[in-house]
């Protein structure tokens, strides 16, 4: 498992891709608007992208573009109210991670 928050998702994703001792991966706040997440569309994983519908870094325009071109298995938790930093929701992110866990 290979989970990233902002620029950790960006440095992290890569090598949860290529690695086979990787079966899942959680991206949170992929920051979208800084940098380029194209090389992930084809990774064939179980994904859980976590995004707040504030996020400055990863509009909702472009993250539904991209997670639209995401290979299944995929799953997607829009925090509503929650920025980049998630100030005041950090509580929120963790109920998405647990369901996504039980997978494995």
């Amino acid at each position: 498992m290979v989970l990233g928050y902002s620029f950790g998702a960006w440095v992290g994703l890569p090598v949860a891709a290529e690695d086979e001792r990787v079966k899942g991966v959680v991206a949170i706040s992929p920051p979208l608007e800084m940098f380029d997440f194209d090389y992930f569309r084809n990774c064939k994983k179980k994904k859980l992208i976590i995004v707040g519908d504030r996020d400055a870094f990863c509009s909702s325009s472009l993250l539904k573009e991209w997670y639209e071109q995401l290979q299944e298995p995929k799953s997607l938790a829009i925090i509503e109210g929650a920025d980049h930093f998630y100030s005041y929701q950090t509580k929120h992110i963790i109920q998405p991670i647990r369901e996504f866990l039980k997978q494995f």
